[in-house]
Protein backbone atom coordinates (compact mmCIF):
# COMPACT_ATOMS: atom_id res chain seq x y z
CA UNK A 1 0.00 0.00 0.00
CA UNK A 2 3.06 2.57 1.02
CA UNK A 3 4.87 1.50 -2.24
CA UNK A 4 1.49 2.56 -4.01
CA UNK A 5 0.77 6.06 -2.16
CA UNK A 6 4.49 6.69 -2.61
CA UNK A 7 4.14 6.07 -6.62
CA UNK A 8 1.10 8.20 -7.05
CA UNK A 9 2.65 10.92 -5.09
CA UNK A 10 5.82 10.99 -7.23
CA UNK A 11 3.50 10.72 -10.28
CA UNK A 12 1.45 13.97 -9.30
CA UNK A 13 4.76 15.53 -8.42
CA UNK A 14 5.90 14.79 -12.01
CA UNK A 15 2.99 16.07 -13.77
CA UNK A 16 3.40 19.23 -11.69
CA UNK A 17 7.00 19.58 -12.64
CA UNK A 18 6.20 18.88 -16.14
CA UNK A 19 3.73 21.29 -16.22
CA UNK A 20 5.61 24.12 -14.29
CA UNK A 21 8.88 23.51 -16.52
CA UNK A 22 7.01 24.02 -19.85
CA UNK A 23 5.21 27.28 -18.33
CA UNK A 24 8.68 28.61 -17.54
CA UNK A 25 10.10 27.38 -20.81
CA UNK A 26 7.21 29.47 -22.59
CA UNK A 27 8.16 32.42 -20.54
CA UNK A 28 11.86 31.80 -20.85
CA UNK A 29 11.53 31.58 -25.00
CA UNK A 30 9.92 34.81 -24.94
CA UNK A 31 12.58 36.73 -23.25
CA UNK A 32 15.73 35.24 -23.79
CA UNK A 33 17.20 34.56 -27.28
CA UNK A 34 18.57 31.39 -28.08
CA UNK A 35 21.59 31.28 -29.36
CA UNK A 36 21.64 28.34 -31.62
CA UNK A 37 17.85 27.66 -32.50
CA UNK A 38 19.21 24.68 -34.72
CA UNK A 39 20.82 22.96 -32.18
CA UNK A 40 18.05 23.08 -29.69
CA UNK A 41 15.38 22.18 -32.77
CA UNK A 42 18.05 18.84 -32.45
CA UNK A 43 17.79 18.47 -29.06
CA UNK A 44 14.26 19.11 -28.12
CA UNK A 45 13.83 16.28 -31.56
CA UNK A 46 15.82 13.89 -30.07
CA UNK A 47 14.28 13.92 -27.07
CA UNK A 48 10.86 13.46 -28.77
CA UNK A 49 12.16 10.50 -30.68
CA UNK A 50 12.94 9.10 -27.79
CA UNK A 51 10.37 9.21 -25.68
CA UNK A 52 7.88 6.75 -26.51
CA UNK A 53 11.20 3.82 -26.65
CA UNK A 54 11.86 5.00 -23.27
CA UNK A 55 8.11 4.19 -22.09
CA UNK A 56 8.25 0.76 -23.23
CA UNK A 57 11.77 0.68 -21.87
CA UNK A 58 10.53 1.86 -18.44
CA UNK A 59 7.79 -0.31 -18.32
CA UNK A 60 9.68 -3.65 -19.21
CA UNK A 61 12.17 -2.78 -16.60
CA UNK A 62 10.83 -5.47 -13.15
CA UNK A 63 7.93 -3.59 -11.05
CA UNK A 64 10.67 -3.35 -7.68
CA UNK A 65 13.42 -1.73 -9.89
CA UNK A 66 10.88 0.92 -11.93
CA UNK A 67 9.88 1.65 -8.42
CA UNK A 68 12.81 2.79 -6.99
CA UNK A 69 14.29 4.19 -9.96
CA UNK A 70 10.78 6.54 -10.20
CA UNK A 71 11.39 7.44 -6.57
CA UNK A 72 14.58 8.33 -7.11
CA UNK A 73 14.82 9.57 -10.01
CA UNK A 74 11.60 11.63 -10.27
CA UNK A 75 10.55 11.87 -6.47
CA UNK A 76 14.21 12.76 -6.02
CA UNK A 77 14.16 10.88 -3.20
CA UNK A 78 17.82 9.27 -1.60
CA UNK A 79 18.64 5.55 -1.00
CA UNK A 80 17.75 5.86 2.51
CA UNK A 81 14.27 8.06 1.74
CA UNK A 82 13.05 5.12 -0.39
CA UNK A 83 14.38 2.73 1.67
CA UNK A 84 12.05 3.89 4.40
CA UNK A 85 8.94 4.19 1.74
CA UNK A 86 9.11 0.95 0.34
CA UNK A 87 9.87 -0.91 3.73
CA UNK A 88 13.51 -2.60 2.18
CA UNK A 89 17.56 -2.19 3.01
CA UNK A 90 19.21 0.70 2.07
CA UNK A 91 21.61 -1.72 0.23
CA UNK A 92 18.95 -3.52 -1.56
CA UNK A 93 17.82 -0.03 -2.99
CA UNK A 94 20.88 0.82 -4.18
CA UNK A 95 21.11 -2.54 -6.41
CA UNK A 96 17.74 -2.17 -7.70
CA UNK A 97 18.56 1.28 -8.77
CA UNK A 98 21.95 0.67 -10.32
CA UNK A 99 20.50 -2.41 -12.16
CA UNK A 100 17.73 -0.32 -13.45
CA UNK A 101 19.94 2.24 -14.65
CA UNK A 102 22.11 -0.35 -16.46
CA UNK A 103 19.28 -1.88 -18.22
CA UNK A 104 18.29 1.49 -19.54
CA UNK A 105 21.98 2.35 -20.89
CA UNK A 106 22.27 -0.53 -22.45
CA UNK A 107 18.87 -0.27 -24.15
CA UNK A 108 19.16 3.33 -24.84
CA UNK A 109 22.26 2.56 -26.56
CA UNK A 110 20.98 -0.18 -28.51
CA UNK A 111 17.91 2.13 -29.45
CA UNK A 112 20.11 4.34 -30.61
CA UNK A 113 22.38 2.59 -32.42
CA UNK A 114 19.43 1.23 -34.76
CA UNK A 115 18.25 4.27 -34.57
CA UNK A 116 21.62 5.58 -36.53
CA UNK A 117 21.55 2.24 -39.00
CA UNK A 118 18.10 3.12 -39.86
CA UNK A 119 16.91 -0.32 -38.12
CA UNK A 120 14.15 0.96 -36.20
Amino acid sequence: MAVRVATNLVRRHVRTEERRLRAWTREHARTVPEEDPLGRVDDVTDAEALTGPLRRMLADLPREQRDVLTLVAWGELTPAQVSAALGIGESTVRTRLHRARAKLRTRIAAHLGQERTGDV
